[in-house]
């Protein structure tokens, strides 16, 4: 199976640096050079081209220290007839990565090529960032070359603990190639080595010292989540080893005939299932392929032969002999579910037996609900968030009711408002079972807060906070490669609470709880929505959408997707587009969650289909999926929250579609015009239930980042909202928000030299996400015309495909200016100068992608300005990509 682009570009990245350190070796080579000098290259004859990185070739930056981590790429500089220009030292390039300036701290001419060392201006947020290489020469003009590639940055800290996972695994360099050897399928003898280590144990991780199946089975879940597969060079044999390991640890025979475990059946047999059902996912080819197949048949038996189908409640426990009404505990119970999900697994009507159990052992108080180990009793804290994972899931199998719960618990979790407390107490007792320790909890909170789709949690971003506090609590062997362990105080304070899962079972839970953020790299999702027959006759679409069954869609942060008043349908989420109408794509670059609404435009009752699919790298089928039918009443509006993230392998998760409550915000936006530094300003939100049948729950207020056009930003941390937690704003009910901002010092953000800034307020329930457009800065006065719904699309956008539109709307009749600007703020083009343009009408322009030279842009962010001669300048983002 083809490696994703992050693991091929690490070994392109690894072979550079290995080409760089070994200077002696190059100076022995023969270098074929040019006879131009640079003195004899004209100004108009430069020429340079970004060799590597390129559009099918991308950077992926895995650096966490920026004193010792760099970024390598490979230049050409040429003459006008080709020759290359030799003689440039490093002071003669700029390179950029976005809009920062990245040090040049290393230059290596060879082979034709310049080879550029350079230290990244910034530890990034994941994401697509254009590369561009300035170089000049005699202090002469400059010359451009912005890269047909993407520069796709991370943090080093899961990789780091993978390499030390893969380091830890008991197996050794004298074993590996007796290890292959057997492999084809013979019996392997429990041969021991020097080491200690028993061939029968080769492939698996230890807990309390032995090899275990369960910490195997979450060591090999880490690299699996990470998009590693049987296939991958570096990881797949440790992959191939732990599977095999998985499989030899089976029982075959006798009471606990399908389970996979060393110690505790419940537990570790759970864990498996989910571990090797996303091998499954990832591609295995026969035999290894049928074997996992067969091996996941015999433990999903294990664990749903005995239950009873009269029985109106169950749970598990350490073994099958546990399985009954109530005689389990969560903390077995939460793996368990993980497996039936991972399954699929609807026989017994099991999702309605595992909501059962919760509510009835379940404790109230007010508005919140909590759940002990066993039944009622205590470590609430861990077990409860066990119990969200059940009814998330069990919301998914069509279970009534477990939502409304889900949210009582997580008012819980979330009782006292202080994030940095609930993420990593002090004492575990009350939290999580002993054994388990502090890693163990920090998974739980993680998984129910992806499972659930949230972004924020108390008003705060719970998974930077979370990856934050894992990446200080990090350990360093010898090889610079990361482990977690227990039993200590962490830099930041915190005491690491001891516990049986030792360093192994420590670092896959921390591994995999930085996942629950993350999705492999190269994944994609596509919702999908086919209108049915109506009175059993096909459904023709009407000429206009919004008069038939269409979809909306709404990212985490509030962005919109669906059709625009016209009816064509446009996108403002970051990395998607419609491929045809209804037909909605987004490339994935870490967890995400999307409100999908399905609104029926007419009168009648009409049928539909709906598939949310989740694709990987170059597999044309989709590694998960779901698909929903059913019957959208005229006038109304179906939805569902789906999510989708690396828990259990690339994962679609979203229950069947249902009356949604509907959400609206007043004002429309908010404006805040002509801030003084440290000066704060007061303004007023309301948010309404408007559906008048369901009610809001768990509702988070919190505002993006602010930006403007020459890559000033204001912190999302200047706003605060009063409240921004809400336990339910009920149905036809409203919920009245203070707003403060604070505008930031004039040594961090200078107001009289930067543009107009622009973000969003965001307003967040457990089932949907709306937003309003913030703006801040120097705005004109007088009250000229007023600039309204401005919009690009399609956005992003591929020229290949066809031109891009520019929407707004004036208030009042004058001359209006339209320009596009690069992330430099350097002007591209312009679309309209000085016009004159009647006020109370709608304008469109469209652009082709061409500069004022008639060059088409490269990939990268842009900004339109719309400015009128008398009155406020609106500003917009257009993300241009191939």
């Amino acid at each position: 199976m083809k490696r994703g682009i992050r693991f091929f570009s690490f070994y392109v990245f690894l072979m550079l640096i290995t080409i760089l350190s070994m200077p002696s070796l190059l100076q022995s080579q023969s270098v074929q050079k040019s006879e131009t000098t640079i003195a004899e290259i004209q100004q108009d004859a430069f020429i340079i081209d970004l060799v590597y990185p390129t559009e099918s070739k991308h950077i992926v930056n895995l650096f966490s220290d920026l004193l010792s981590d760099t970024l390598r790429i490979k230049v050409a500089v040429n003459s006008n007839d080709g020759q290359f220009i030799s003689g440039l030292q490093k002071e003669n390039f700029q390179v950029a990565i976005g809009v920062n300036q990245a040090t040049v701290l290393i230059l290596q001419e060879m082979f034709d090529h310049y080879y550029l060392s350079i230290q990244p201006p910034s530890v990034a947020q994941p994401g697509f960032y254009p590369v561009s290489v300035t170089a000049a020469y005699n202090n002469q003009s400059l010359s451009d070359s912005e890269a047909n590639a993407i520069l796709y940055t991370e943090d080093l800290l899961v990789e780091k603990g993978l390499a030390w996972l893969k380091s830890e695994q008991n197996i050794t360099s004298l074993q590996r190639a007796i290890v292959q050897d057997e492999m084809g399928g013979s019996e392997r003898p429990a041969l021991r080595k020097s080491t200690g280590t028993t061939v029968d144990e080769l492939g698996s991780w230890n807990y309390s010292g032995n090899p275990n199946a369960g910490i195997t089975a979450l060591a090999l879940q880490s690299f699996l989540a990470q998009g590693y597969t049987i296939e991958s060079s570096g990881f797949g044999p440790t992959i191939e080893r732990a599977i095999r390991y998985l499989l030899e640890t089976q029982s075959t025979e006798g009471y606990h005939a399908g389970a996979i475990y060393n110690y505790s059946a419940g537990y570790e047999s759970a864990m498996a299932v989910v571990a090797l059902k996303s091998a499954l996912k990832s591609g295995l080819s026969d035999p290894i392929r049928t074997d996992v197949e067969n091996a996941l048949q015999s433990a999903l038996a294990y664990y749903t032969a005995d239950v009873d189908e009269s029985w109106n409640r169950v749970s598990w426990r350490y073994d099958r002999s546990y399985i009954s009404e109530d005689n389990g505990d969560m903390s077995a119970n939460q793996w368990a579910y993980l497996a039936l999900n991972a399954m699929e697994y609807t026989q017994k009507d099991i999702w309605q037996k595992i909501f059962n159990y919760i509510q009835t052992w379940r404790r109230t108080e007010a508005d919140k609900a909590w759940i002990g180990y066993y039944r009622g009793g205590t470590r609430e804290r861990g077990n409860t968030l066990a119990a969200i994972w059940g009814l998330i899931l069990a919301n998914n199998y069509g279970v009534k009711n477990t939502i409304e719960l889900a949210d009582s618990m997580y008012n819980y979790i979330g009782d006292g408002g202080n994030l940095t407390d609930v993420i990593c107490p002090d004492w575990l007792d009350n939290y999580v079972y002993s054994g388990g320790g502090y890693y163990y909890y920090v998974y739980e909170f993680a998984k129910a807060m992806a499972l659930g789709g949230k972004s924020k949690f108390i008003g705060e971003d719970w998974y930077n906070l979370l990856y934050n506090k894992i990446k200080i609590q990090h350990q360093q062997d010898e090889m610079r490669n990361y482990y977690w362990t227990t039993g200590w105080t962490a830099p930041d304070g915190y005491t690491i609470a001891s516990s049986h899962l030792g360093d192994h079972g420590s670092t896959a839970m921390a591994v995999l709880s930085m996942q629950t953020g993350t999705v492999p790299e190269d994944s994609r999702f596509v919702i999908r929505l086919i209108p049915g027959s109506v009175d059993g006759s096909p459904y023709t679409p009407p000429a206009n959408a919004l008069n038939g069954l269409y979809l909306n869609l709404y990212d985490t942060e509030g962005r919109f997707a669906g059709p625009d008043n016209s009816g064509s349908f446009m996108t403002d989420i970051p990395l998607s587009s419609w491929v045809t109408d209804n037909h909605f794509q987004i490339d994935l670059l870490s967890a995400s969650a999307f409100s999908i609404e399905l609104h029926n435009g007419n009168v009648n009752d009409l049928a539909y289909d709906l598939y949310l699919e989740a694709y990987q790298g170059d597999n044309p089928n989709p590694v998960s999926s779901k698909h929903f039918s059913g019957i959208v009443k005229g006038k109304q509006v179906f939805g569902t929250s789906a999510s989708v993230n690396a828990i259990g392998g690339l994962t679609v998760y979203a229950p069947k579609p249902f009356i949604f409550a509907q959400m609206t915000i007043e004002p429309e936006r908010v404006q805040i015009a002509n801030p003084i530094n440290d000066s704060t300003y007061t303004f007023n939100l309301i948010v309404y239930e408007t559906g008048d049948s369901t009610n809001l729950l768990s509702v988070d207020v919190f505002a993006t980042e602010m930006a403007d056009q020459f890559g000033n930003t204001i912190p999302s941390s200047a706003f605060q909202f009063v409240p921004n937690s809400i336990v339910a704003i009920p149905a036809g009910g409203s919920q009245n928000i203070t707003g403060y901002f604070t505008a930031p010092p004039q040594s961090t953000v200078d107001f009289t030299t930067s543009g107009l800034f622009e973000g969003l307020i965001t307003v967040q329930s457990s089932s949907q996400t709306r937003a309003i457009p913030v703006t801040t800065g120097v705005m004109a006065t007088g009250g000229g015309a007023q600039i309204s719904n401005h919009y690009f699309y399609p956005n992003p956008i591929n020229f290949s495909q066809g031109m891009g539109t520019i929407h707004f709307e004036l208030s009042a009749s004058g001359n209006i200016t339209v320009k596009l600007y690069d992330a430099a703020s350097d002007l591209v083009t312009t679309l309209m100068d000085s016009q004159f343009q009647m006020g109370g009408q709608q304008v469109e322009l469209s652009w082709n992608g061409l500069n004022d030279q008639g060059d088409l842009v490269a990939n990268g962010v842009y900004f339109y300005v719309i400015e009128p001669e008398n009155g406020d300048k609106a500003i917009g983002k257009i993300a241009v990509l191939k």
